[in-house]
């Protein structure tokens, strides 16, 4: 039986990654924001589609070419 992490990595995580993203776009890193909003939007891809920060990531991943 799998369990889920304990403490605050389950939310903190996900929030980083979308921290990250940002900071290596505005670094000018396109390949490393990819893969950063990639990450985020895989862990979160059960998540309901219309949270703002979900739809916020898949508009910024998508300017991304």
């Amino acid at each position: 039986m799998d369990f889920p992490p304990a403490g605050p990595a389950p939310t903190v995580y996900p929030m980083a990654l979308i921290g990250l993203a940002r900071a290596r776009v505005a670094a000018g890193d396109t390949t490393g924001a990819k893969a950063a909003y990639d990450q985020f939007l895989d862990l979160w891809s059960g998540a309901d589609a219309d949270l703002p920060l979900l739809a916020e990531a898949r508009r910024e991943r998508a300017a991304l070419k």
